[in-house]
């Protein structure tokens, strides 16, 4: 029990890092959960089209009535500066003007064309797809040589067909993401808060005068190193249990689906993963005021160069190749597939326990170098 009891003393005496890596996480998961509202309707804008006929053929016409089921017609005094003040307040996105003789020309293949002018809105873009639709049908169904009548006949009857689209998955991916986003960013404070009391802890038992306490006492050292350990493991559990409960915050009911479940168990691997690192490095550092920056430059490193704080996606090519020599990296994949998974097929469930996998074979690594490390320092003592 004493050397349970230092260990909690030693942590108690450090707690205050542990709160500030955890607010470190609270105030970004917050901030970004603020960003990420959603809507889940959409209504596309009518932009604002002025069609000035001077052709008056009956192409012209339908066209003319084709815009006007789109778009909304701005009333526009009938002079050029008019118009021009019309585009300069965004009162019109396009102004088309169908020249004399439009329609003839157009129907004997001749080089026709209606004079646009847009506006710097955006809604020209769309305003533009629309007016395009329209020509490039009627440009079809004009090698066919059919008559006027026929022509605007076979526009409009085309141009009435109208695709409908369903949505196949129930995934709640705004769920998801969110969790993806907690839960990569934790890796940063769980790394931090790992690795600086583990490794301030075995660097408190490592002082000479404890040493020498504990070899002059009456207990086992195996069973002081075991006691150790097994405090070490249950603060790292503790720690995962802290962030879990703060994920129900911050995620909300997706943490109860089986994506929550396997967010939580990737987490978990990391945790351990994290604590043999932990173990690594307090066995090579032995000197407190240096356990600060390495904290920061594993922490740090591995959150940037793995993805945590910028998407991989954004990442170059190199950095990600270094990326692939951390185990962070491993658990942020699997946190951004499993907001793809729809359903925990085969290949799904494959790819996640690679990961984790990969993620324990770090911890095994991490192990032997500690004892390697361990049985040279003793040896050398």
């Amino acid at each position: 029990m004493t050397v349970f009891k230092t260990f909690w003393r030693v942590w108690n005496q450090n707690k205050l890092t542990v709160i500030l890596f955890t607010m470190i996480l609270l105030v970004f998961s917050a901030s970004n959960m603020g960003t990420q509202e959603t809507s889940t309707s959409f209504t596309a804008k009518r932009p604002d089209i002025l069609v000035i006929d001077r052709d008056g053929s009956a192409l012209a016409q339908d066209f003319t009535r084709y815009v006007e089921k789109f778009a909304d017609q701005p009333v526009v005094e009938d002079s050029e500066n008019a118009r021009a003040d019309a585009l300069f307040y965004n009162d019109a996105d396009l102004i088309l003007t169908i020249p004399q003789n439009f329609g003839a020309r157009f129907l004997a293949g001749e080089d026709a064309h209606i004079e646009v002018r847009k506006s710097t809105n955006y809604n020209a873009a769309y305003a533009e797809m629309l007016i395009s639709r329209y020509w490039e049908t009627a440009g079809i169904f004009r090698q066919s040589d059919r008559t006027e009548t026929e022509l605007i006949a076979a526009i409009s009857e085309t141009l009435t067909w109208e695709s409908s689209v369903s949505l196949t998955t129930e995934l709640d991916t705004t769920s998801l993401q969110k969790g993806a986003y907690f839960f990569n960013f934790a890796s940063y404070s769980i790394l931090a808060c790992v690795i600086y009391i583990i490794a301030f802890v075995l660097s408190s038992f490592r002082e000479q005068k404890i040493q020498k306490r504990t070899v002059v006492s009456s207990m086992n050292l195996r069973r002081h190193n075991r006691i150790l350990l097994l405090s070490n493991l249950l603060y790292s559990l503790i720690l995962w249990l802290f962030y879990m409960l703060l994920s129900l915050l911050f995620v909300g009911r997706a943490m109860f689906s089986a994506h929550g479940a396997f967010f939580a168990v990737n987490a978990f691997v990391f945790t351990l993963c994290a604590t043999t690192i932990a173990f690594f490095i307090g066995t090579l550092v032995q000197n407190k005021n240096a356990i600060g920056g390495v904290v920061n430059v594993v922490a740090l490193g591995s959150s940037f160069l793995c993805g945590a704080f910028v998407p991989a996606e954004f990442l170059p090519e190199p950095v990600l190749k270094i990326a692939h020599l951390l185990p962070t990296y491993y658990y942020i994949h699997s946190n951004e597939a499993l907001t793809a998974v729809e359903h925990f097929d085969r290949a799904a469930l494959t790819s996640f326990f690679l990961n984790c996998g990969i993620q324990l074979a770090f911890a095994v690594l991490f192990l032997a170098l500690t004892n390697f490390v361990s049985y040279k320092k003793r040896k050398i003592a």
